[in-house]
């Protein structure tokens, strides 16, 4: 018996009976091209239709072989933990109950998977808390300060630092914060000149303490940034330089390109910052509550994940609510153009004193723009790699979108029916389940759930006499690596820090709530 037999009697019974092995495209490319020798009178082609892939390429669904999948983990899997990492919160030991201690710092586990099942309303409500500073620094803006005799730069300085406290008092609670604003701009308007010196004096060394305490953690974000879009640009390269790299390549970019709203979420994370601890900013404040006698106001209680304490949650921001109170027909549930979110938004900084626009539009469509462009150039870069079309992925990135769309209006509705800790326990408990199901689909992308001639012939939009599989694709994914994917991804890249820029431009007024000079800080000490 020839050497060559036992691999003629395999071929041969491919060629006859079809593969029973599982779907696996290399070993497919490697089968046919044989067979094509073997039978050069059968007119095969690299190019199957779906009955050919089934036949030659195996049935069901091909797990990716371990180095495969350790490459997918260290350049998409960690990357994205490393940007979850970067997102900031402030630990509570309220967390849903009494818990204490190590429980607090469950609240990182809320804001992270209310990012994942939730984004749209994450980042709208990130944007919200910078939205705040600013108003309250508007607000500052008006107080009378005439009385005090302050240099024009002095009197700037006054009520940047009135805004900054305003701002932290926020964190404690947004019904409440009203009243202790009122009771701090009436520990400055009223009694005589030398006690109303005192409350302003109390103002500003809060104020420079709130400033010192805040942690806004730009250098790590920027870093965090910054690596991911490296490691984003690495992958890339590698499908260009490297024949062995494998088939999925470019559907591994398009999930990491899923979620590029992560961007733009640290970026508004580390602009409103966090407490290194839930205490921090409740000593200060209750020591300026003691120095000018605010006793109806304070002390503060602790910090409360569901009522301010937690970024990426502001129930009151609903598009069904109009300020504070629920529409009247339930028929506006089911058009949009009745919804309360297109009505003005009533901004309440003490009693009596009040804004009104629709300035939370612009927050809300950057919210929406900003995961609606990432997952469209996901889905775009999924449809283009060969076979043109809508596969398994493209399918998986569909069912994202419509969970966040879902998981975005049922919140909201949700709202309308319960509020304040009970809101936010079911909340999480949803996001939990979404959050974790969505990992679980994206882990089993790995495991080879859309590694089959279904997946890859893009069945679901020519159907199964239009389907095929082009078995030279590498030569395809590698011609489009810099006249399509680079420039998606760049592209992408680039949207998410324009919508940032724009933002951060937008509240630029709160984000400069915090900071000093150096010489303010050691005025502040000397006194």
């Amino acid at each position: 018996m020839s050497a060559t037999t036992p691999i003629n009697a395999t071929l041969a019974a491919i060629m006859l009976n079809g593969t029973t092995a599982k779907f696996d495209i290399g070993a497919c490319l490697n089968t046919v091209t044989a067979l094509r020798g073997a039978y050069p009178d059968a007119n095969l082609s690299l190019t199957l239709n779906l009955t050919q892939c089934y036949r030659y390429c195996g049935t069901g669904i091909g797990p990716y072989q371990i180095w495969d999948v350790n490459d997918a983990l260290v350049t998409w899997v960690f990357p994205l933990l490393i940007l979850l990492g970067n997102i900031g919160f402030t630990s509570t030991t309220w967390f849903g109950s009494g818990w204490k201690r190590f429980w607090g710092h469950l609240n990182a586990f809320a804001v992270d998977t209310h990012l994942l099942a939730n984004p749209l309303n994450a980042i709208y409500q990130l944007a919200t808390k910078l939205d705040v500073g600013r108003r309250m620094r508007l607000c500052c803006n008006k107080i009378n300060l005439d009385e005090f005799h302050l240099s024009k730069e002095d009197e700037k300085k006054a009520r940047r630092d009135i805004a900054n406290v305003c701002y932290a008092l926020d964190d404690f609670g947004q019904e409440a914060c009203p009243l202790r604003i009122m009771c701090i701009i009436k520990s400055l308007n009223t009694g005589n000149l030398q006690k109303r010196l005192t409350a302003l004096k109390a103002t500003r060394l809060a104020s420079h303490n709130l400033a010192l305490a805040r942690v806004n953690s730009k250098l790590q974000s920027g870093l965090a940034v910054g690596l991911y879009g490296v490691a984003v640009f690495a992958a890339l390269l590698r499908t260009k330089s490297e024949d062995s790299v494998a088939y999925p390549q470019p559907h591994t970019i398009a999930l990491r390109e899923l979620y590029y709203w992560l961007l733009l979420a640290i970026i508004l994370s580390a602009a409103a910052g966090k407490w290194p601890l839930q205490w921090t900013p409740q000593k200060i404040l209750n020591k300026l509550g003691k120095d000018i006698n605010a006793s109806e106001c304070f002390p503060l209680d602790e910090i409360k994940p569901w009522d301010g304490g937690n970024y990426v949650w502001r129930p009151g921001n609903n598009i069904f609510l109009s300020n504070g109170r629920s529409i009247k027909r339930h028929s506006s549930y089911w058009n949009p153009f009745k919804w309360a979110i297109l009505e003005q938004r009533v901004f309440v900084f003490e009693l009596g004193t009040t804004m009104r626009d629709r300035r939370h539009l612009w927050l809300l469509a950057t919210s929406f723009i900003s995961v609606g462009l990432s997952w469209a150039m996901s889905f775009l870069i999924s449809w283009k790699t060969p076979t043109v079309g809508l596969g398994g992925r493209g399918i998986c990135e569909i069912v994202f979108l419509v969970v966040w769309l879902g998981n975005f209006v049922f919140t909201e509705w949700l709202g309308t029916r319960i509020q304040g800790r009970r809101l936010f326990q079911w909340v999480w408990m949803i996001d939990t389940c979404i959050s974790f199901s969505m990992l679980f689909v994206l882990f089993a992308a790995f495991q080879g759930w859309y590694n089959s001639c279904i997946s890859w012939s893009a069945y679901f939009s020519r159907g199964y006499y239009g389907a095929y599989i082009d078995l030279g694709m590498k030569n395809a994914e590698s011609s489009l690596t810099f006249r399509y994917y680079f420039l998606m991804i760049l592209g992408a890249i680039l949207i998410q820090l324009i919508l940032a820029g724009f933002l951060l431009w937008l509240n630029w007024d709160a984000i400069m709530l915090g900071q000093r000079s150096d010489e303010e800080h050691l005025d502040t000490l000397h006194d």
